[in-house]
């Protein structure tokens, strides 16, 4: 079930419910007058009943068509505050940007960049690559170390993963 637009609909409703009781309204109304007119002393009781019944009518007719037509402006109105609620931005992953690799434990553990400890085994990353790495192993994940914290980063991250310090230029 759709509630848009529900505030214009209670209004368009509003004045179809007003001008209903005002034709049905004027309707008894004038059958009642004419009745009461015949000279019967019959159908004027009948006809002050009708009279009354359409009068009646359109008073409700007016009263409840304002009250239903306020309704809906309230209701239009809490549906235009509703759209203009801001959805926060999801702002996309840059294409073709390589992810900052992991490094890789002694046991042989792949660990996220930003891991301290190794998850299987709880050894410290190492802070250095020893001599005994590859050099495509080395190239691979040579980085750069914070001026700020000493924290070695990989080449792939603008900012000190441990302390925010932004990556020197040279």
């Amino acid at each position: 079930m759709s509630f848009t637009n529900t505030g214009r609909q209670l209004k368009t409703w509003a004045v179809v419910f007003r001008w209903l009781c005002i034709v049905v309204g004027l309707i008894l109304t004038i059958y009642g007058v004419v009745q009461a007119t015949s000279g019967r002393y019959v159908q004027e009781a009948a006809s002050v009943t009708t009279l009354t019944w359409g009068l009646s009518l359109m008073v409700v007719g007016w009263v409840g068509s304002l009250a239903l037509y306020g309704f809906g402006i309230i209701v239009a109105a809490y549906e235009s505050k509703a759209d203009d609620v801001v959805k926060p931005a999801v702002q996309p992953a840059a294409p073709n940007t390589p992810s900052a690799p992991g490094w890789k434990c002694r046991c042989g553990t792949e660990n996220p960049q930003h891991v301290s400890t190794c998850s299987q085994c709880g050894e410290s990353k190492p802070q250095r690559l020893t001599a005994s790495a590859s050099s495509s192993e080395a190239s691979a994940t040579a980085g750069w170390r914070c001026r700020h914290c000493g924290t070695e980063n990989s080449k792939y991250v603008g900012n000190c993963l441990k302390c925010g310090e932004p990556k020197p230029l040279a």
